[in-house]
């Protein structure tokens, strides 16, 4: 990368994006990348849901390049940005959320809260690919303690392993379910 685009201000460098040059992009990058990971981070406390939510944004930024207009700063720009994306992924998630909470509630007691049969037989099978995606002993730890209600130490002796390995077994994949039942449900809703 040019050295002199070090030395440019941001309202330069802007002014360069806005005109396609590549090598100020990665100068706005470069300078803002960290601090913007840095200011997501604190509002969602995910270090790696923060870096996606940065790089969208700066990614929308060289996308929309042409038509980028500064009213302040391009440092406050990009501040407003990544907390209004990251606003409306909160507000998009809760609505996630109720869904993941019902797919959720179904996987641990066998039954669906909705009384469309078609839903709870679409949610069930999606329930259960993924269960099956899950890796072995993680996948047999959640069904003997979700599934088939075992308590923690029954699971861990059925395994041949700590009880503390047992609750970080079933914890992982609950995490892991709701990520992917999560990006599903947002696809099957949206």
């Amino acid at each position: 990368m040019p050295q002199h685009l070090k030395i440019l201000t941001d309202s330069e460098l802007a002014g360069l994006l806005r005109s396609g040059d590549a090598g100020a992009y990665t100068e706005i990058f470069l300078r803002f990348n960290r601090v913007l990971v840095a200011h997501a981070y604190r509002m969602l406390g995910d270090r790696d849901r923060a870096m996606d939510v940065v790089q969208d944004v700066l990614l929308k930024v060289w996308q929309n390049r042409e038509s980028l207009q500064l009213s302040g700063t391009l440092s406050g720009y990009l501040y407003r940005a990544v907390r209004n994306r990251i606003l409306d992924e909160i507000s998009h998630q809760e609505v996630v959320e109720r869904y993941v909470d019902s797919a959720m509630a179904f996987v641990e007691q066998g039954r669906c809260p909705s009384d469309d049969l078609v839903i709870e037989k679409e949610l069930f099978a999606l329930v259960e690919k993924e269960i099956a995606l899950l890796p072995e002993n993680m996948r047999r730890a959640f069904i003997l303690r979700k599934q088939q209600e075992l308590g923690y130490e029954e699971v861990a002796a059925q395994l041949g392993i700590s009880e503390a390995a047992a609750k970080q077994q079933v914890y992982n994949a609950v995490k892991l379910l709701r990520l992917k039942l999560a990006d599903l449900l947002t696809v099957m809703l949206f």
